[in-house]
C-alpha cells in the first residue's frame, strides 16, 4: 500500500493528527513521508485524483474478503418440532 493511503487512513481516525493536520498541513505530510508529487495532488483538492492513485490497492483488498467458515454452533430451526412449542426467551435461554 502506499504511504498516501497509510496517511489518508490515519488522517481518518486520529483526532489528534487531524488537529495537527488543519494546523499544519505541509509538516504532517512532510513527516508522513508523502513525496512532492503526493503533497501537490492532496494540495490540489481533486479527490477523483487522490482515489485513482490507490484504487487498484483497494480493489486488491476487496478480492480477498470472503465469507467467514460455517458457523459451528448453528441456530435452531425456529419451524421445527420442539423449538416451535418452546418460546423465543425459552429457546435461548
Amino acid at each position: 500500500m502506499s504511504n498516501l493511503f497509510y496517511f489518508l487512513t490515519d488522517l481518518a481516525v486520529n483526532p489528534k493528527r487531524q488537529e495537527t493536520f488543519v494546523k499544519s498541513p505541509y509538516a504532517v505530510m512532510d513527516a508522513a513521508g508523502l513525496s512532492e508529487s503526493e503533497q501537490a495532488m492532496l494540495k490540489s483538492g481533486n479527490s477523483v485524483k487522490v482515489v485513482a492513485t490507490f484504487a487498484d490497492e483497494l480493489f486488491q483488498a476487496a478480492n480477498f474478503t470472503a465469507d467467514p467458515n460455517p458457523d459451528p454452533l448453528p441456530d435452531p430451526d425456529p419451524f421445527s418440532g420442539k423449538a416451535n412449542q418452546m418460546s423465543f426467551a425459552h429457546q435461548y435461554a
